[in-house]
């Protein structure tokens, strides 16, 4: 039966997607508490300046779990980066009537969200796979 487990440029280039995805969300949260644009002016000014920092410790968070190779932790940034980049983008959306030069922000922001939350759902596959394998050994 061939090898279908991927290979290891495979994994190295997974790797780095990782970490500059943790690392893009750093960055946006140094930006916004830095530098906030008129593009996230619908978005409530505690909600940025909470998520933000919420972005930024989650991004370090799953910087080192992609280091570390900790798949359990990852999950958990990976997760609720998810939902906050989601509550970010949302007002965005909302407002467009207005101002319709916010689609491109909003429209990265939700794909920023839907790659991370791949993301979660593959860490989420690969516990339970790991977990049948476990409990199908004893």
């Amino acid at each position: 039966m061939p090898d279908s487990s991927p290979t290891r440029f495979t994994r190295l280039v997974g790797k780095w997607l990782c970490l500059a995805s943790y690392a893009l969300c750093i960055a946006a949260a140094y930006g916004d508490a830095r530098y906030p644009g008129v593009t996230i002016a619908p978005v409530d000014d505690s909600l940025v300046a909470v998520s933000g920092l919420a972005m930024a410790v989650l991004g370090c968070i799953g910087l080192l779990a992609v280091l570390t190779h900790w798949w359990r932790v990852e999950w958990v940034p990976a997760s609720a980066l998810t939902f906050l980049l989601l509550s970010r983008a949302a007002p965005m959306w909302a407002d467009l009537d207005n101002h319709p030069t916010r689609l491109a922000a909003a429209a990265l922001m939700t794909l920023g969200a839907l790659c991370i939350a791949k993301r979660a759902l593959d860490l989420l596959v690969f516990f339970e796979q790991t977990r049948l394998a476990a409990h199908l050994k004893d």
